[in-house]
């Protein structure tokens, strides 16, 4: 896995999101994490999204902490987009703000790439 530091300009992702937290996830039968990326290739996710600005170039946005360690977050994954006047039924918009953030780069088959 590649790590870099990069500023990045305010981008628009439109996806779907999970609500979950540390104690859900260290547990196979609780955890949400995985099902969101299956639902996200077994629906055909991207394929509902409009005004895409890249294919194949896949957000994990990990938002909304309640706390440090043991409280709810959020999770969206899904993809960029120039304007999110248009967003689908079941799907939410994310704003990144513009910022400095390190970024988790992999190449690989989807979904098992996003557990390496």
């Amino acid at each position: 896995m590649n790590i870099v530091e990069k500023s990045v300009a305010a981008t628009n992702v439109i996806g779907i999101k999970t609500f979950t937290s540390s104690t859900l996830e260290t547990d196979p039968q609780s955890a949400r994490i995985p099902e969101l990326w299956q639902r996200l290739f077994s629906e055909s996710i991207e394929e509902q999204i409009p005004n895409k600005v890249s294919e194949g170039l896949l957000y994990g946005i990990y938002s909304d902490y309640d706390s440090e360690q043991r409280g709810l977050f959020s999770v969206t994954a899904g993809w960029q987009v120039s304007t999110v006047n248009a967003v689908p039924e079941g799907f939410v918009a994310t704003e990144i703000p513009k910022g400095d953030y390190l970024v988790f780069i992999e190449e690989g088959d989807m979904p098992t790439v996003i557990y390496s």
